[in-house]
């Protein structure tokens, strides 16, 4: 078909081979997605076809986002230093917070060395110290209450120490931002 430009069989009997073998297949596409669909529309004439294909590829698209944030939230849980870069590169203006769950806040605190949350509340700091953080973060409130509730809850159950002041200098921190986002986001509501 790809060499000879054109499918020499029926164009039902030929979409119902293509659906058989996207069910029963599991396809690695490493392809980038736009050329993909460029290659597509250049290459694949049949309206339903073309449908057909792109969306499966959104689905793979789909599960493939589904199973990298899992593996994310997995890694962040239990060594943020594995997961630090990838926040500071890809991640620095874009909301990831609200994907976590309470319960995977705990795991992580109490998963995490002093070493850890220092670096965690050095990055948090810098990652919200700007004017119009609402434009960014606003979808990051409920996970960032989260966050603060499980900092609280940790707080009295540790020892003094170096983990327990940085515990309390995260709570300040993530306290902070919670409060500069409700402020602007309120602010907006009003002149809106």
């Amino acid at each position: 078909m790809l060499t000879a430009g054109y499918v020499e069989e029926q164009a039902n009997t030929f979409r119902s081979k293509v659906v058989a073998l996207l069910e029963e297949n599991n396809f690695s596409l490493d392809l980038n997605y736009r050329d993909l669909g460029h290659d597509l529309h250049t290459y694949v004439r049949d309206d339903e076809l073309n449908q057909l294909f792109r969306t499966y590829i959104e689905k793979f698209k789909a599960e493939r986002t589904k199973a990298k944030s899992r593996s994310f939230v997995s890694d962040f849980i239990r060594d943020y230093m594995s997961v630090r870069g990838e926040i500071d590169i890809k991640l620095a203006h874009t909301a990831f917070l609200q994907d976590f769950t309470s319960k995977d806040f705990q795991n992580a605190l109490m998963n995490w060395s002093s070493k850890e949350i220092q670096a965690f509340f050095y990055d948090m700091q810098s990652r919200y110290d700007f004017n119009n953080i609402d434009d960014y973060f606003s979808s990051e409130l409920c996970g960032l209450k989260c966050l603060s509730e499980q900092i609280q809850s940790l707080i009295p159950t540790i020892d003094y120490g170096v983990k327990r002041g940085a515990l309390s200098n995260l709570d300040c921190v993530i306290n902070s931002v919670i409060k500069r986002l409700y402020d602007k986001i309120e602010s907006k509501q009003v002149t809106d």
